[in-house]
This record gives C-alpha cells, sequence and structure tokens, in this order.
C-alpha cells in the first residue's frame, strides 16, 4: 500500500492507459461499423435505414390518430417487424423498377407535387408552403421529392399490370 503512490505505480497506470487510449482513438477513425438489419435480394438494409422508417412512421400514426396512441405499441416486436417489412418490400419495389428501367421526369414529377392540395393557398401552388410541410414532416426537399419519384415509378408499374390484367368471361360470369 505504502508503495503503491510511487513511480511504480505510475508506471503501471501509464502502461495500462496506453492500450485503452489507442482503441478508443481507433474507434473514432474507423467510425462506427454498420449494422445490417436485413437482407432482400442481395441489397443490405442498415440500421439508419430502419431508424429513420421507424421515425417516420411512428410521426405518420401521431399525425393520424393522435397523441392518444399507446407509446408501448411502438417498442412492441409487431410494430418493428411490420417497419422492416415495408422496408423490404420498398426495397424489392426499387429493384424491380430499377431493373425494368421505369422512371420520371422532373417535369411530370413537378406537375405531380403542384397537383397535393396541402401545399395550395387560395388554390395556387405556393412554393414556401411547400417547404414549410415538407420540413415539418421531417423530410428535406430532395428527400420528399426522391420518396414522390419513387411512388409515382411504382404507380406506373402497377398501372402497367392493372392494364395487362384479363378476366375469363367463365369468371366474370361468376363474379
Amino acid at each position: 500500500r505504502d508503495r503503491a503512490s510511487g513511480w511504480i505505480a505510475w508506471a503501471i497506470v501509464i502502461l495500462i492507459s496506453i492500450p485503452f487510449a489507442l482503441w478508443g482513438i481507433n474507434s473514432y477513425f474507423e467510425g462506427a461499423s454498420k449494422v445490417i438489419v436485413a437482407t432482400a435480394e442481395g441489397i443490405e438494409i442498415d440500421q439508419q435505414s430502419y431508424q429513420q422508417a421507424l421515425a417516420q412512421e411512428q410521426r405518420t400514426l401521431v399525425q393520424l390518430v393522435g397523441r392518444d396512441l399507446d407509446s408501448e405499441y411502438f417498442a412492441s416486436e409487431v410494430f418493428k417487424r411490420q417497419i422492416i417489412d415495408q422496408l423490404i418490400d420498398q426495397t424489392l419495389q426499387r429493384a424491380y423498377i430499377g431493373a425494368r428501367g421505369f422512371r420520371i421526369s422532373d417535369q411530370e414529377l413537378n406537375l405531380q407535387i403542384q397537383a397535393i392540395p396541402a401545399f395550395h393557398t387560395d388554390g395556387n401552388f405556393d412554393s414556401a408552403r411547400y417547404h414549410d410541410l415538407v420540413g415539418r414532416a421531417g423530410l428535406t426537399v430532395a428527400g420528399f421529392e426522391e420518396q414522390q419519384r419513387r411512388q409515382a415509378a411504382f404507380n406506373q408499374v402497377e398501372s402497367a399490370i392493372a392494364a395487362t390484367a384479363f378476366a375469363p368471361n367463365s369468371s366474370t360470369d361468376n363474379l
């Protein structure tokens, strides 16, 4: 106990401190490791995407239902699994749309966004209101436009499938 306060004790503390300091500094240079939540068709869904989708869905549900929604629902396994399933579906949809070459032009996207009634003031599109509402939703304008572009491309796929669907006369007669 008497010798623990001398230069030997300090030497031991310094020798022990060096590996801890280097290990801590190393984690700053490497950054956080990428955590993969799910994989769909070889495309990885990382934890950051999952957390963003989780927060977006929570905001949406709170806006729809109000503050009366039980907060335990957001922590439930069912809710979290639902978000992962949605992310997997979206990933597969994006892969399908990209592989088939479905695209939305900037002009078409602008027309679709300008047609959304929530962005109108006195019957006309209001750019300031558009930026304000998108910001309040927790999105950037570029992020919102990308989301709208993906949804419009998916709608193209849906309408293409629906337009080529047919039903035999026997099925329509039974219906």
